[in-house]
């Protein structure tokens, strides 16, 4: 067998959880197969958490920092790229759909999935290898084959004028200084790889995979790789209710919230006046890799000639404003093929509001 590092990623977030037993007994089970040192770590999904091979057993007990996370290997592949790691192949033990997976799988011959229940680890459009817990013989021949090397997406650095000011966000997306509002205003409505972020490091009651899969079907998840004109909406996490948004404006930080509809409309007359740019380097090199992905995915499918083309304001989705006594009204101006039927701005909710494939937003911050 050649000179292997394999990384084992084992998923005990809410869908597998149920599973745990059999997931610790698969990987005990793996990791004996293997030659002595091939294992270079086990994983939690959704988390930085690490074991070494020897401190694995398949008793060992449900991890309690699986209640921080979720079915995201972000936080896995994320601090990968910035210790340079690269493992020869990386394999996913558990059970559930793994939502960001397509995100960093650009071939798909470093990975492979193992599930320990009847559930998928990958969306119908998945490329990965997946396998029985049964299966293990044909995981060790594939892992000997030694096939593929894990490399994150490449995205070139952006290129163009400097203009405007700019500071990113605690998810690493671009936010852009608007003069009128003495304020930063998110460049993108919020996408789902931004919330998943916060999903992944918030702590909250009764929202776990479940919930996220429900959102999920109002306005299906795609992977950036994936995105063209038909569909660059999908970019964007929708189907929120205002106070959700507000949870996540609460997690960025104290100084974040919502616009109001006229802040909304501000930022929309100054932005439209505004030709393409881009951030400084010191910025954009604080800039998360899906959100640099974003930015370049748009400006690929969208041509934009001015930075409010690019920050789908108009032709995005219906984002939540704050109105007049606390009221949630709705601003932007989707296209047809997103939602037909919508023509004007700003928008009445329901009452009380509902949940909708539309309903997106961006936030502000004063300093």
């Amino acid at each position: 067998m050649k000179s292997q590092i394999i990384s084992l990623i084992v998923d005990a977030s809410e869908s597998a959880a149920p599973f745990w037993k059999e997931t610790a007994q698969t990987v005990a089970d793996l990791i004996k197969m293997l030659p002595q040192d091939a294992v270079e770590g086990i994983y939690l999904l959704g988390s930085a958490v690490r074991w070494t091979s020897a401190q694995w057993h398949e008793a060992l007990p449900f991890p309690v920092a699986a209640r921080k996370g979720g079915s995201f290997i972000t936080p896995i592949c994320t601090g990968w790229q910035q210790l340079h790691f690269d493992p020869t192949a990386a394999v996913i033990i558990g059970a559930g759909e793994v939502f960001d997976l397509l995100d960093w799988v650009e071939k798909g011959e470093e990975w492979l999935l193992i599930r320990t229940d009847e559930d998928s680890l990958q969306a119908a459009q998945g490329r990965v290898r997946e396998f029985q817990a049964a299966e293990l013989e044909q995981v060790v021949v594939l892992l000997q084959a030694g096939t593929g090397v894990f490399q994150p997406p490449r995205v070139p650095y952006l290129t163009g004028s400097v203009a405007q000011q700019w500071r990113v966000d605690r998810a690493g997306f671009p936010m852009v200084w608007i003069p009128p509002l003495k304020a930063y205003v998110h460049l993108f409505p919020i996408t789902k790889a931004q919330f998943e972020v916060f999903l992944t490091q918030a702590e909250l009651p009764d929202i776990g995979d479940h919930w996220y899969q429900q959102l999920l079907s109002y306005n299906p998840r795609l992977s950036i790789s994936s995105i063209n004109f038909n569909n660059y909406e999908r970019l964007c996490i929708t189907g929120l209710l205002p106070e959700e948004l507000q949870a996540y404006a609460a997690w960025q930080g104290p100084s974040f919230r919502c616009l109001s509809m006229q802040e909304w409309q501000c930022a929309a007359k100054w932005i439209s006046q505004q030709s393409i740019s881009v951030p400084p380097a010191d910025i954009e090199n604080n800039m998360s890799l899906m959100a640099r992905r974003t930015w370049a995915a748009l400006l690929s499918v969208l041509e934009p000639r001015t930075l409010c083309e690019l920050s789908l304001m108009f032709g995005g989705v219906v984002e939540w404003v704050e109105g007049p006594n606390n009221i949630f009204l709705g601003m932007g101006r989707p296209r047809q093929r997103f939602q037909p039927g919508l023509a004007k701005s700003p928008w009445l909710p329901t009452s009380p509001p509902r949940r909708a494939k539309i309903w997106g937003g961006r936030l502000m911050v004063t300093a």
